[in-house]
């Protein structure tokens, strides 16, 4: 058996799937039911799938939103703490690891939480 092509851990890359007809168009009418894509449904089940596997803990939801430029700022001048999504202040890990996303979903590349 050919072993598979490794890629950098930060690229974002294209995996086919064959299905059966049926079972795409089943997939596609429960995305569309959820409100999302056939690509982030999938890029999120797989993901859980592999974390679970791995006895990864399931990431808590997010703490706060991502801070702006404005939370930023006003923790600069005033001294008030601006959470990050994983409730670290302002800044933590995510600052210097690489997001990964599914679609259009944002995660954080050190903590696993989805940011949006």
């Amino acid at each position: 058996m050919k072993t598979p092509k490794k890629y950098p851990e930060h690229a974002s890359v294209q995996t086919i799937l064959h299905l059966p007809g049926r079972i795409r168009n089943e997939l596609v009418d429960h995305v569309q039911s959820l409100g999302t894509t056939m690509n982030e449904w999938c890029g999120i089940v797989i993901r859980k799938a592999l974390e679970e596997e791995q006895g990864l803990p399931a990431p808590p939801p997010a703490a706060a939103p991502i801070p702006t430029k404005v939370d930023i700022l006003r923790q600069y001048l005033t001294g008030d703490q601006v959470l990050e999504p994983c409730g670290k202040t302002y800044p933590c890990e995510r600052e210097t690891t690489d997001p990964e996303f599914h679609g259009q979903l944002e995660f954080c590349g050190h903590c696993r939480i989805m940011l949006q």
